[in-house]
Order: C-alpha cells, then structure tokens, then sequence
C-alpha cells in the first residue's frame, strides 16, 4: 500500500471540491459558473454546489459566514467569500 504522499498509478487520488453559495449574490453566481465551466475539464474531481439554504446544519457545523466558500477534500474551509480568481488558484490542479 503506498504511503500518504504516494501516488499509486492504479488508483489515482479523487479530489473532492464543495461550493457553498447562497441566493441574490453576484460572486455566487460568477463562482458557480465558473466551477461548472471548470469541472468539465476536470472530471477526475467530483463537485459539488450547495446552496447554504438547503445545507443549514453543515453550514452551522463548518462555521460558514460569508459566501461563495469552499472546502476541498472534506477539510475544514478553506476560505470564505472568495472572487472567482481567489477559487481558480486554490482548486486541485
């Protein structure tokens, strides 16, 4: 079994990217797109957008307070109320 910072050619590592958004926000709408547009060419990694009405428990759980955030790989958030720019350099590549 490799070890945590191998890479094992036969089972490569999926990343995991979740988007938090909420209604009536213009960088919400400019995230998702863009994670959509994104995605397509990274189908490796599985994402997800959440509007944070429909998630209020895990919002609670994860300390959201601002939106867009994103949590990468189920890690705690990695930031919140990120530009589309700030989303793009902190995506698996």
């Amino acid at each position: 079994m490799p070890e945590n910072n191998q890479i094992s050619s036969e089972s490569p590592a999926v990343h995991r990217v979740k988007l938090f958004v909420s209604s009536e926000c213009e960088v919400c709408d400019q995230a998702t797109a863009f994670l959509q547009q994104w995605s397509k060419n990274h189908a490796e990694v599985k994402t997800e957008i959440v509007s944070v009405l429909n998630a209020p428990e895990e919002v609670v759980r994860l300390q959201i307070f601002y939106t867009p955030a994103l949590m990468i790989d189920g890690k705690v958030i990695v930031r919140q109320d990120l530009s589309v720019e700030e989303i793009a350099e902190l995506l698996p590549e």
